[in-house]
């Protein structure tokens, strides 16, 4: 469901089709994130990410790439 490396991670790399919609809350990804997606046919449609620290993330998700700078304790709603 996610994948990371250093500061890039993609969500959704790889979804089995009989996974159409969900959710995952409250998964820690390298450097300090927590992640909330939910996804509908197959598609992201929220993503909530919390940072720990002063930070930078790439992130990948529904074809398309952001960067996004974080500041301690910030959350970002997408």
């Amino acid at each position: 469901l996610i994948q990371s490396k250093g500061n890039e991670v993609t969500l959704l790399p790889a979804l089995p089709k009989e996974w159409n919609t969900g959710k995952v809350t409250g998964v820690q990804i390298q450097g300090g994130f927590t992640v909330d997606f939910e996804w509908e046919k197959m598609k992201i449609k929220n993503i909530c990410i919390r940072a720990k620290y002063n930070s930078e993330l790439l992130l990948n998700y529904n074809g398309k790439t952001e960067r996004i700078h974080f500041e301690p304790g910030s959350i970002k709603k997408m």
